[in-house]
């Protein structure tokens, strides 16, 4: 508990940018697709915390999905990624992938979430729906 007379520091992180999907996306196989994207006004040195929560299914049972996190585009730097089993055929698997982030420059950054079949034969594409979107999220974390 702060003295009487001692300053305190207002902090005034949070929530700064929100992608929110409430349809699927296009289908995709072995062709790592970007599906859903976030552009967020960052500052140099400050942290962020960048998560992506969704669903993914495929047409056919125990194909393999990678859900990547990048930086900018489809080619951007690898900032964190899952690799789960689609165990029933259709059904959306859960996936959650985050990454903290410190800017590099002050302005807009884009970071996008992509989906590729890792293994498998099947059609694979990222669920949401209204009352179960997927969220990619940019929140900020710690000032520089």
């Amino acid at each position: 508990m702060p003295s009487a007379g001692e300053v305190i520091e207002a902090w005034h992180g949070g929530r700064i940018a929100t992608t929110t999907a409430t349809s699927n996306s296009t289908t995709f196989t072995t062709t790592e697709t970007v599906t859903d994207s976030v552009t967020a006004a960052l500052v140099n040195g400050e942290r962020y915390l960048v998560e992506f929560w969704a669903g993914f299914a495929s047409s056919v049972a125990n194909d393999q999905v990678q859900v990547n996190l990048r930086e900018d585009n489809l080619t951007g730097t690898l900032l964190a990624f899952d690799v789960g089993v689609m165990p029933i055929a259709s059904v959306i698997k859960a996936f959650y992938v985050r990454r903290e982030y410190t800017a590099t420059a002050t302005g807009n950054k884009t970071f996008v979430a992509t989906g590729d079949r890792y293994a498998g034969t099947g059609n694979v594409y990222r669920g949401a729906a209204s009352t179960v979107p997927a969220l990619l999220t940019v929140t900020h974390i710690k000032e520089a």
